[in-house]
């Protein structure tokens, strides 16, 4: 499958699983909205996600969360029709409620509230909340207020709105309450101060509130550092002065904007955007999701399809959408069927003359670790130039089974002089791919192992990456090598500092779209001069939604031997 150049949305289809039935027949399953309904009753032909579904008297129908109804999300078990219709043996409504609208649970910052007393209209991490006599309001953790985080239980209306059944503090801003003393308890805001030192152990203060650190806190800072200004979750007990003694405190990507807050939700995937990497904007539940490339998705638990149960991480926007962190699958089929959504990024390949007469290839190898045969795409993208129409390579790899292209742009793509990036593409989310670059033959080699780039490994417009340790003097040299993940093109800034913190050099490069760009002598094409060792790169891209992979090779100027430097 080729990936389009265009943000192509797909809308909501039914995915389906094919799994072992008892009786030797095929079984499809899936998760959809329910569209339409019989007009008697539940027995007759409902529409589930486009799809449509007979159900008869022995169908099985589970309503333990709430009613089967139109709007309710539901997960489909059954036969398969030549017509593409499914008869239904086993339908379980996934998200209900009693019949007055779709259950909403989510956690956020309260941005405004009735100026007296808790009824009227609230907004909390951008939603609407409508807060009447009987909603509950749990003081346990302290009074909610602007600035505080609170989870919100009640129901969804078609407008987006929620009715409050039940409040509860979860964190807040100098003042939601500090929570009962020994119980577990969530802070959400920007470090206003932390102690020296590395890891920085003692008192830090939160949003105004003091966080004590200790050798045992887990302290979670993946694609930053902490500092003041930071914004950050803390989580652990409550002490009797309205202290937090934190078990963990993990950095978030990016500080709300004025009026939003940290949310969670749980929801079926409705649009996904055909990016590699699914860069772009979402549907999950009714919401718009933006997901970025930096955004962590996890499919321990299957792969990413439209249909899928999610539960989405991040902060939400005043106009109601969720930039998000972090996403989740909880339900998914073992493959993604036909569409090849899953992609990793082999930023360098060669079939290429070097010095002194070496000449470099390099071998890929491919493993399908899962327990779904992978439909698999190589697709070679070449250096300074568009790499959206390179040569591909398809095959299938059987569960569990592994493959390797000796000398791959031979052997894979009949490419006898070039050097550049792969782009590999699949319907499973468990390939592990591995590359070296060699120089074979003769008295001996040397080269370089590198690993693929999955999409949480890219670094993205909401993060910055270093790569530490960059020499350029007249033992070694270090070259950088630049791919763009997304298919538009992007800047990438190249920040280089010296042991100090002082500046040695800056540089924006432009990548062409899924383009790979090689900076040899990095140093020097930043505008260091002199002798420069043990510096510091900064990498970024100010491109919004852009994504690239990198890394650098040290480079012994005598023996040519490699060392890799990857972001961090």
């Amino acid at each position: 499958m080729r990936i389009t150049a265009l943000a192509v949305l797909f809308v909501l289809a039914a995915v389906g699983i094919p799994a072992a039935a008892s009786s030797g027949d095929s079984l499809y399953e899936f998760f959809g909205s329910v569209e339409t309904l019989p007009a008697g009753g539940l027995v007759g032909d409902w529409t589930v996600a486009g799809k449509i579904v007979h159900v008869s008297a022995s169908t099985e129908i589970e309503q333990g969360l709430g009613p089967a109804k139109v709007g309710a999300t539901v997960r489909v078990r059954g036969t398969l029709r030549a017509d593409g219709s499914v008869d239904a043996k086993n339908v379980e409504v996934k998200t209900g409620d009693d019949g007055a609208g779709t259950p909403a649970r989510f956690t956020a910052v309260v941005s405004s509230m009735p100026a007296t007393g808790y009824t009227g209209t609230w907004v909390v991490g951008g939603r609407t909340v409508h807060v009447t006599a009987a909603t509950r309001v749990v003081e346990t953790n302290g009074i909610p207020k602007v600035g505080s985080t609170v989870e919100i239980h009640g129901t969804e209306r078609a407008d987006g709105s929620v009715d409050a059944e039940e409040i509860e503090v979860r964190g807040g801003t100098g003042g939601g309450g500090g929570g009962q003393a020994g119980e577990d308890f969530h802070v959400f805001g920007l470090i206003e101060s932390l102690p020296s030192g590395s890891p920085a152990l003692g008192d830090w203060t939160i949003s105004g509130r003091t966080v004590q650190v200790t050798s045992s806190t887990i302290l979670n800072a993946e694609g930053g550092t902490f500092a003041v200004g930071a914004y950050v979750e803390a989580e652990g007990v409550s002490n009797t002065d309205g202290s937090l003694a934190a078990s963990k405190i993990e950095l978030r990507r990016a500080v709300p904007p004025a009026g939003a807050g940290p949310v969670s939700f749980h929801g079926a995937v409705e649009l996904l955007a055909s990016t590699p990497g699914w860069i772009g904007d979402w549907r999950v539940g009714g919401r718009v999701v933006v997901v970025t490339g930096t955004t962590t998705i996890d499919q321990e638990r299957g792969t990413l399809v439209l249909g899928a149960l999610v539960e989405v991480h991040g902060t939400s926007r005043p106009d109601g959408s969720l930039l998000s962190d972090r996403i989740e699958v909880e339900w998914g089929p073992s493959t993604s069927g036909s569409d090849l959504t899953n992609t990793w990024l082999l930023p360098s390949s060669a079939r290429k003359q070097g010095r002194d007469d070496a000449f470099y290839t390099t071998n890929v190898t491919i493993s399908n670790t899962g327990s779904a045969a992978a439909q698999v795409t190589l697709r070679f993208l070449g250096h300074e130039r568009d790499g959206r129409t390179g040569p591909e390579k398809s095959f299938t790899l059987v569960a569990g089974a592994t493959i390797t292209f000796t000398d791959v742009l031979s052997s894979a793509f009949a490419i006898s002089d070039d050097y550049g990036a792969i782009l590999i593409s699949s319907n499973v989310a468990t390939l592990v791919v591995e590359s070296t670059t060699s120089t074979p033959g003769g008295g001996g080699e040397f080269g370089q192992g590198l690993g693929a780039s999955g999409r949480n490994e890219l670094i993205g417009d909401d993060r910055t990456r270093s790569l530490v340790g960059v020499r350029d003097d007249s033992r070694f040299r270090t070259n950088l090598v630049l791919t763009n993940a997304v298919e538009k093109a992007i800047d990438v800034d190249l920040n280089l500092f010296d042991d100090k913190g002082g500046v040695l050099g800056s540089l924006r490069v432009r990548l062409e779209p899924l383009g790979m760009r090689q900076i040899n002598e990095v140093s020097r094409s930043v505008g260091a001069t002199g002798e420069v060792t043990g510096a510091r790169l900064v990498l970024s891209t100010p491109t919004p939604g852009g994504a690239f992979a990198a890394y650098a090779s040290v480079i012994n100027n005598g023996t040519d031997d490699p060392r890799i430097l990857s972001p961090r």
